[in-house]
């Protein structure tokens, strides 16, 4: 991704995104997790589509990786003023300090994932520079760090 540029088009959203959410719902199936999305039919949104496509895909792939049988996943999307909210939540099964600290950075590192899936940690840093090269944001907020951060 190094030097790509974003090729940025007015689009619709939840029609750009369905095929994502049909790859993202088998790959759920099969683990036995039930995965819903949320995305109102009148979001039009000014963006790189394929990147867009790469993140939501990237996330939605994890968060369904990471959060056993029988669980869930669900991504909601939202217009706020002059930007899209995306919030995936997940009950998978959470990350130590150390872990999250590495959270969107170049080094990579490998945790094994439900059923011993395999990841080296290139795609949070694609999605982070996806992100960014919009102008936008990523971060990760779990209840936890809330709750923590509360008292």
């Amino acid at each position: 991704m190094s030097g790509s540029k974003p090729e940025p088009r007015l689009f619709n959203l939840h029609e750009e995104l369905q095929g994502t959410f049909r790859m993202v719902t088998s790959y759920a199936n099969l683990k036995n997790v039930e995965f819903n999305h949320h995305v109102p039919a009148g979001i039009e949104l000014e963006a790189d589509v394929e990147m867009l496509k790469l993140v939501v895909r990237n996330l939605a792939v994890n968060a369904v990786k990471f959060t056993p049988g029988t669980q869930g996943v669900e991504l909601t999307c939202k217009q706020m003023c002059s930007y899209v909210h995306f919030e995936i939540k997940d009950q998978g099964v959470g990350m130590d300090g150390k872990g999250r600290d590495m959270l969107f950075q170049r080094e990579m590192s490998s945790l094994p994932g439900t059923n011993n899936a395999k990841g080296v940690g290139l795609g949070l840093f694609l999605c982070k520079s996806c992100v960014d090269s919009h102008g936008g944001y990523i971060q990760r907020k779990a209840v936890w760090d809330m709750v923590h951060h509360l008292k």
